[in-house]
């Protein structure tokens, strides 16, 4: 549709690699709903933009944080582009940190919103509650299920797009700029309490358009995903 491409063409701009963004599969397919492609055509951008007025919705501003706790999985890439798309700052976390890493990364980073894989990485955020007074909502991947306030299911918060209106997500992307605060890759706390490194869009679209020049990328090509996602080598390939 129309924002979908929208969002396309900024993304495109962004990134400077004539992404090309389009449905894969069949109607129901989860894995084909949402891929990135390397050409020169876009195309409508339907997963990424729905997350995106979803974000809005739910109350995200430009430059807030959202976390995101998870294995490698097509809702964390869908949640990363639609964060950096609407002017937040996703900011991932491992999957092997303790509860306490957990809060503290969230605490730190202060976001109210967090997208989490399972029941288990649930726990972690529950147990630090108290500690976690500015978190206002949490997302789970498919499949995934809990009974609390706080807590969305993958589908509930899919379905909260009401009262974004056109003209707020025209503002939203016309106030992108490559020297915009992208993302942020938490180091992994081996010799002290983790770091939040501060990457711009600029930061993004330069390393990877020389990715591009170093290793030419087509629509035929695949990709093996084993770095987790927090990694920001992962992000960049």
């Amino acid at each position: 549709g129309a924002l979908g491409d929208r969002i396309a063409g900024r993304i495109a701009e962004l990134f400077q690699l004539g992404m090309r963004i389009e449905r894969l599969g069949g109607e129901g397919d989860f894995f084909g709903e949402f891929a990135l492609l390397y050409g020169g055509k876009k195309r409508s951008a339907t997963i990424v933009a729905t997350t995106y007025c979803r974000l809005m919705a739910l109350g995200l501003e430009p430059g807030q944080t959202v976390c995101i706790l998870g294995f490698n999985r097509p809702e964390w890439i869908i949640m990363d582009v639609a964060a950096m798309t609407a002017g937040g700052v996703p900011a991932g976390i491992y999957t092997t940190c303790s509860a306490e890493e957990v809060q503290y990364i969230i605490a730190h980073a202060e976001a109210r919103i967090v997208l989490l894989e399972d029941e288990s990485q649930w726990e972690k955020v529950r147990s630090e509650l108290d500690n976690l007074p500015k978190l206002e909502h949490v997302v789970l991947m498919r499949g995934a299920k809990v009974e609390h306030d706080l807590v969305l299911t993958w589908e509930e918060f899919l379905a909260k797009a009401e009262g974004v209106e056109d003209s707020e997500v025209d503002a939203r992307l016309d106030g992108l700029a490559p020297e915009n605060l992208a993302t942020l890759i938490y180091t992994s706390g081996t010799t002290g309490p983790p770091k939040g490194v501060m990457l711009s869009h600029h930061n993004l679209s330069w390393t990877a358009s020389l990715i591009k020049q170093l290793l030419p990328i087509g629509p035929s090509d695949c990709s093996l995903s084993y770095l987790p996602l927090c990694h920001i080598a992962e992000q960049m390939f």
